[in-house]
């Protein structure tokens, strides 16, 4: 489809090329997602001519020619300029120009990895900032001062890539990453950086990095050190067993953090995803010093958790015996779980009819359901009534 597209516009006198993570990605026999198409020497118009013979597209932007195909997962665009008008990372006023040189084109580019163009047809790789030599000796290096430092976004980006390619900075990006104000970038541009390292084969380059660089001011309280490593290196072994994988690791940064609930508020934007990592914390912490045959604390973390599985994994990650623990009583726990839970409708048969109390009996009722059947539990829960009703 790429090689039809790009013959209908060598025709119309454009030339094709794949652009920026792309053709890194081929280059290194990396899996890439993302496909995007660079049009030089062809009017805006003729290009959405011709992109209509290939399905449904969308314009992107309203003062610059960039085409999203719906259904391919392509963006094809026109070689662009960026001219900085603000302090943040959307700050840009953007205008297409289809005569640009492609030098000139290449020059907006963040690294010199990510500056390549590769001619569709012909395959052919145009290198002008020496991004084949970097990714030859795996190096991150700048493109253009200038352009480098106007979009603070390229910190994280770079910090970013270390992860997810196992490449150095060269000092001199690295100088300019260390002098950058990054105060104005939004959470949700931090978070989605967060993310894409996270799920890299070395997360934990990407916080070092920033360490080094001296930008963990997004990370509250995150400790970079050794046992951060440790803890994600161990997560990695275990991507393919977790449950939620992205959740189980920013869980262990929230547990090397000075105060998890802190650290989620100020990096994460969902709160459904805030609640979630918290959970899985609070159900470590609330088991981590009870004895290791307390069945209704295990139990109870269980369902803290909200995730036994990825507790499981937490746990086994930051203390292997306490891991164990859980993975031994993970079976009764779900087991335990069949049982038919005492009920509202069970203590107001027995004339429990102080909704006050409800929620405590019916906690302590399913705890006592552990070990004993349930006309024992619902007589002990009796005699707990009668007491409590004396402090009414």
């Amino acid at each position: 489809m790429l090689k039809d597209l790009a013959r209908e516009i060598k025709k119309a006198g454009g030339r094709a090329f794949l652009v920026g993570g792309i053709v890194r990605d081929r280059l290194l026999a990396r899996e890439s997602h993302d496909i995007d198409i660079e049009v030089f020497n062809l009017e805006e118009e003729n290009l959405a001519e011709i992109l209509q013979g290939f399905g449904d597209f969308v314009k992107v932007g309203k003062t610059f020619g960039v085409y999203r195909l719906n259904d391919k997962d392509i963006d094809v665009a026109l070689p662009r300029k960026e001219i900085k008008k603000g302090l943040g990372h959307r700050d840009f006023t953007i205008i297409s120009d289809p005569y640009m040189t492609y030098k000139k084109a290449c020059q907006r580019r963040d690294f010199t990895v990510n500056a390549l163009l590769e001619d569709v047809l012909s395959g052919e790789i145009l290198d002008f900032y020496g991004g084949l030599a970097d990714l030859r000796s795996g190096i991150l290096r700048h493109v253009d001062d200038e352009k480098f430092v106007e979009d603070p976004l390229r910190v994280l980006r770079a910090a970013r890539f270390c992860a997810q390619l196992a490449f150095k900075i060269a000092p001199s990006t690295f100088k300019l990453c260390q002098d950058m104000d990054i105060s104005m970038l939004s959470k949700e541009r931090i978070y989605e950086e967060s993310r894409r390292a996270l799920d890299s084969l070395n997360p934990y380059a990407y916080f070092d990095n920033l360490k080094e660089m001296g930008h963990l001011e997004f990370y509250k309280g995150l400790a970079v050190d050794d046992r951060l490593k440790a803890y994600l290196d161990a997560a990695l072994s275990k991507k393919d067993k977790a449950f939620n994988y992205l959740n189980l690791l920013i869980a262990l940064l929230a547990k090397c953090s000075a105060d998890p609930k802190v650290f989620l508020d100020n990096l994460l934007i969902s709160k459904k995803q805030i609640t979630e990592v918290l959970n899985l914390v609070w159900a470590y912490d609330f088991y981590a010093d009870k004895p290791n045959d307390d069945k209704a604390s295990i139990f109870a973390a269980f369902d803290q958790s909200k995730n036994p599985h990825d507790l499981i994994i937490l746990s086994t990650i930051i203390n292997p015996s306490r891991g164990s623990i859980l993975s031994y009583y993970y079976p009764a726990y779900q087991d335990f779980l069949q049982k038919p839970f005492i009920k509202g409708e069970d203590l107001e048969k027995m004339g429990i009819n102080d909704k006050r109390i409800y929620g405590e009996l019916l906690k302590k009722g399913r705890y006592l359901m552990i070990d004993k059947n349930r006309a024992e539990v619902l007589k002990e829960l009796k005699i707990l009534w009668e007491k409590a009703k004396k402090c009414y």
